[in-house]
Protein backbone atom coordinates (compact mmCIF):
# COMPACT_ATOMS: atom_id res chain seq x y z
CA UNK A 1 0.00 0.00 0.00
CA UNK A 2 2.87 2.37 0.80
CA UNK A 3 4.32 1.87 -2.67
CA UNK A 4 0.97 2.72 -4.24
CA UNK A 5 0.60 5.90 -2.18
CA UNK A 6 4.18 6.90 -2.99
CA UNK A 7 3.55 6.33 -6.71
CA UNK A 8 0.40 8.45 -6.62
CA UNK A 9 2.18 11.26 -4.76
CA UNK A 10 5.11 11.17 -7.18
CA UNK A 11 2.71 11.32 -10.11
CA UNK A 12 0.93 14.34 -8.63
CA UNK A 13 4.22 16.11 -7.95
CA UNK A 14 5.43 15.55 -11.50
CA UNK A 15 2.18 16.99 -12.92
CA UNK A 16 2.35 19.99 -10.58
CA UNK A 17 5.94 20.68 -11.57
CA UNK A 18 5.11 21.18 -15.24
CA UNK A 19 4.57 24.78 -16.19
CA UNK A 20 1.52 25.66 -18.21
CA UNK A 21 1.54 28.19 -21.02
CA UNK A 22 0.68 31.67 -19.78
CA UNK A 23 -2.79 32.92 -20.57
CA UNK A 24 -2.84 35.59 -23.26
CA UNK A 25 -5.92 37.79 -22.68
CA UNK A 26 -5.85 39.15 -26.24
CA UNK A 27 -5.97 35.66 -27.74
CA UNK A 28 -9.75 35.28 -27.70
CA UNK A 29 -9.74 32.73 -30.52
CA UNK A 30 -8.15 30.15 -28.22
CA UNK A 31 -10.47 30.60 -25.27
CA UNK A 32 -12.18 27.55 -23.84
CA UNK A 33 -15.90 27.83 -24.45
CA UNK A 34 -18.41 26.74 -21.85
CA UNK A 35 -20.62 23.69 -22.30
CA UNK A 36 -23.59 25.76 -21.10
CA UNK A 37 -25.29 27.25 -24.21
CA UNK A 38 -26.20 30.54 -22.48
CA UNK A 39 -22.68 31.03 -21.16
CA UNK A 40 -21.23 30.15 -24.58
CA UNK A 41 -23.38 32.86 -26.22
CA UNK A 42 -22.13 35.38 -23.65
CA UNK A 43 -18.53 34.38 -24.33
CA UNK A 44 -18.96 34.69 -28.09
CA UNK A 45 -20.71 38.06 -27.76
CA UNK A 46 -17.85 39.31 -25.61
CA UNK A 47 -15.32 38.00 -28.13
CA UNK A 48 -17.14 39.74 -31.01
CA UNK A 49 -17.27 43.00 -29.05
CA UNK A 50 -13.53 42.87 -28.32
CA UNK A 51 -12.76 42.06 -31.97
CA UNK A 52 -14.77 45.10 -33.10
CA UNK A 53 -12.99 47.33 -30.56
CA UNK A 54 -9.61 46.07 -31.73
CA UNK A 55 -10.53 46.73 -35.39
CA UNK A 56 -11.72 50.28 -34.69
CA UNK A 57 -8.52 51.09 -32.79
CA UNK A 58 -6.35 49.82 -35.64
Amino acid sequence: MKKYVRAVLDDLKSKAGKKQNPVVPQDLNNQILSNDPKQRVRQLDYQAQKDEERETLS
